[in-house]
């Protein structure tokens, strides 16, 4: 429990870094292919949270530490938040369509 307060991908950081123990050769290959494995699943459930906000809220933007958009010409900068769009996400727009009012 105490571990998934930090993260729930601690588990599989831990049992890595504890068969890393086991030897030289082992800790070396771990290390290599730990850092990318944990950061794609932590970034693939970013990614799931992101698609389903877009989805019921709005669009996505760059945004940088206050929350301000970032312009489209500054590449590499800043992080995604979904605002709300004025017509609703695109659950809402597509859900009209198929309404039986006419």
């Amino acid at each position: 429990m105490r571990s998934r307060i930090i993260d729930e991908f601690n588990i599989q950081e831990k049992t890595v870094l504890k068969i890393g123990k086991a030897s030289a050769k082992v800790r070396e290959l771990s290390s290599r292919a730990i850092s990318g494995a944990i950061q794609a699943l932590r970034m693939s459930k970013k990614s799931r949270g992101i698609t389903s906000q877009m989805m019921m809220r709005g669009v996505p933007v760059l945004v940088d530490e206050d929350g301000n958009p970032v312009p489209k010409n500054v590449k590499g900068f800043g992080g995604t938040k979904v605002i709300d769009f004025k017509h609703g996400g695109f659950v809402k727009i597509i859900g009209q369509l198929h309404t039986t009012e006419f």
